[in-house]
């Protein structure tokens, strides 16, 4: 009786703190603003037949996934956690894709700022134990109905002489027919999702033109930063244009290396008042103190809708900022330096 109050007492001070973590450390409503996209009953079957967000049913994962969770329903005492893990990794993508707007959908999703593209990407880590725990219940039955031949084999008269001379081999023919069914399996799952996926993935992160975040222009002139940049200066750039990617790629500290996050005085000033260094007497200390004498403006493409926040840069694309020299230039893409005597 005592330990199970210890284990009931812990559990209501874990759910408790879990709970007030899991409500304060989200982002807001404003940076959260992903709609559900379908129903109750598609994003299930999605879920059930390992196909999210609209891609291909896996077919060879997918009956496995079902007899999977026949296995869980015969071994629940033993494996109930790898089942609740499938059950809440599916009911937090339904949740997210198909439930109205409201507080409640906030509460369990918005951690993954409500995008059904995050919740989506759990389901292969929570289905894929599922999956191989049905692999295996099938490719010991395959075992067995071999090993079930043999026996009938032997123990019909006809058969019985030739069974004899070849129960060495047995062991071998089941070896080859569960690896053969082993590499159908793998070459099955080739196509359908996965195919979709590439096709996706390609479509996504192909660097041209219109890629949304960074576009071939963008990149060409951050390739240029290093050269350009000492490595102790910091750049302003707009995280909504991708200009922040300087810091991952090129080595290059930034201002704002992320739309969101509380930024101090100093910073603040920068952001917003970079273009006024010529004529606001507050500015060129900011700079100084940060060594933010560098500027990237990318445009005003924001890779996701948003008020700008960061409006220090507005003024470069009319070249009427004074003190501000242009010093690299690739398309509409461009680099800026200050002057701050």
């Amino acid at each position: 009786r005592r330990a199970l109050r210890l284990w009931l007492a812990f559990a209501l001070v874990y759910s408790v703190g879990v709970a007030g973590i899991w409500y304060l450390l989200r982002p807001s409503l404003s940076a959260a603003p992903w709609a559900p996209f379908q129903s109750n009953a598609r994003a299930i079957g999605e879920v059930l037949a390992n196909a999210p967000m609209g891609t291909t049913v896996a077919w060879i994962l997918t009956p496995l996934t079902f007899i999977g969770l026949y296995v869980l329903a015969r071994q629940l005492r033993r494996l109930w956690w790898v089942l609740a893990m499938y059950a809440i990794g599916g009911a937090l993508y339904v949740v997210v894709s198909s439930w109205n707007p409201g507080s409640l959908r906030t509460f369990l999703t918005g951690v993954w700022y409500n995008d059904s593209f995050r919740l989506a990407a759990i389901l292969p880590v929570v289905a894929l134990p599922v999956a191989i725990l049905g692999a295996e219940w099938l490719l010991w039955r395959m075992r067995a109905g071999l090993e079930l031949a043999r026996e009938w084999a032997a123990g019909t008269t006809r058969l019985s002489r030739l069974a004899d001379s070849a129960a060495p081999r047995w062991q071998g023919i089941t070896a080859i027919v569960v690896s053969l069914v082993i590499l159908a399996m793998g070459v099955g799952s080739q196509g359908g999702t996965l195919s979709s996926v590439q096709d996706r993935i390609h479509q996504v992160f192909t660097l041209d033109s219109n890629s949304m975040l960074v576009d071939s222009d963008e990149r060409a002139l951050l390739d240029q930063v290093p050269g350009i940049v000492p490595a102790g200066d910091t750049i302003v750039a707009n995280p909504l244009m991708g200009g922040s990617l300087v810091y991952a790629l090129e080595d290059r500290r930034t201002v704002a290396p992320h739309v969101f996050g509380d930024r101090n005085p100093t910073e603040a000033m920068v952001l917003n008042h970079w273009d006024e260094a010529a004529y606001n007497s507050r500015v060129c200390p900011a700079v100084k103190e940060l060594r933010a004498y560098w500027a990237l403006d990318f445009g005003d493409k924001t890779v996701i809708p948003s008020d700008d926040p960061f409006v220090g840069l507005n003024d470069l694309a009319t070249d009427s900022a004074p003190g501000v020299k242009l010093v690299a230039e690739v398309g509409h893409a461009r680099l800026f330096r200050v002057s701050c005597p």
